[in-house]
Parts: structure tokens; sequence; C-alpha cells
């Protein structure tokens, strides 16, 4: 259907715009050769995605289920960039360093809600077709992203901020809030005092 179509090339132009003019480098900096790499993969698996929307294997209920994972994913990724405007976050595999540990907006629920929206707008495509290649390149990305995400962290634990991080992230999920994935501040209390 045209709509899921229409739907995915909103998210994957605005992560293009976002990923450009929304996260930080340090001055001069190139793009890492593993932030190029994920740009040429996510590329080449939006192109699959497009092929495999264009012959949906689904009805108009899914089309709309569909659309509405990415929506979902479009007002996060977009919730994530106003919140951290005044301090732009660095683009994957990035020598630049945060000044701050942002927790914020959707931050204060899950450490990586960039990461999220993206797997959300790749999860859509095979809801959408009920077809096996969207879903493998779906399953590559989220792969893709944890990588990136712990290279992101384990960064910013060796730096100064990482006593400040490192409490953040025993109180904050990587992505899924703590108390959906069954570990909650309210636990580990209990358990501290029943110690």
């Amino acid at each position: 259907m045209i709509i899921t179509w229409v739907a995915f090339m909103a998210c994957f132009c605005s992560f293009a715009v976002g990923t450009r003019y929304g996260f930080a480098r340090a001055s001069g900096e190139k793009l890492d050769l593993r932030a190029r790499l994920i740009l040429i993969i996510s590329t080449a698996f939006a192109v699959v995605h497009l092929v495999a929307l264009v012959r949906p294997r689904s009805g108009p209920k899914v089309a709309i289920i569909c659309v509405a994972i990415y929506t979902l994913s479009l007002l996060l990724f977009w919730k994530c960039l106003s919140t951290t405007r005044r301090q732009q976050l660095p683009v994957a595999f990035s020598a630049h360093r945060p000044q701050r540990i942002v927790r914020e907006g959707p931050y204060r629920h899950v450490r990586h809600p960039i990461y999220v929206s993206y797997m959300l707008a790749w999860s859509a495509c095979p809801v959408a077709t009920g077809q096996p290649w969207p879903a493998v390149c779906a399953a590559t990305m989220a792969v893709i992203y944890y990588h990136a995400a712990r290279s992101e962290e384990q960064a910013l634990l060796s730096g100064p901020l990482g006593p400040d991080y490192l409490l953040y992230r025993r109180t904050t999920g990587m992505v899924l809030p703590r108390s959906v994935h069954g570990h909650d501040d309210h636990c580990e209390v209990a358990r501290h005092r029943a110690g």
C-alpha cells in the first residue's frame, strides 16, 4: 500500500536529515569507518524494505499497524533530537564526547532511545509485508545498533562522566525501561535493605 511506502520514506528521510544535523562531531572530524559502514548497510537495507513494501502480503489492517509503528518511530526520533538540541549527542563512533549525561525526555526511560526509534522503523516493514528479507535486515540492524550502543557506553564509562554514567546505567534500561524488563529501582532498594 502506498501509505506504508510514504510512512517509510518519512522515517528514513527524517533519519538522514536528523543524523546529518542533529548529532555532533569533533571539529573537522570525518565519519568513522564503522559509521560509514552503518550508512552503507542501512541504505542497502532501505532498498530491500522499499522493494518489499511495493508488494505487501497483508491487508489494510496490518498496513495501519505498520504506519502506526513508523509514526511512533518518527515521534520518538524527533523527541530525542528536541531533547538534545542544546547539547547534541555525538554521531555513532565519533571521537566527540558529550559534556553531560542526558536524562530528560525519552532518555529518562531508556539510555538509547534513538536506537529504539530506528529499530521501530526497521521492524515495521516485516510486520507489513510478512516477508523474510526485511526481518533479516531488521535483525542485522539490531545487532549493529547494539554494538554501537555498547561502544558509546564503554567510551562514556572510561571518561570523566564514567561514575555518573554508571549510576544512570544502573537505573535506566538500555532499550527497554527497567520496569518493562523486570528490574526496577524499587526491587533493587528492597534487595539492598533485605541484605
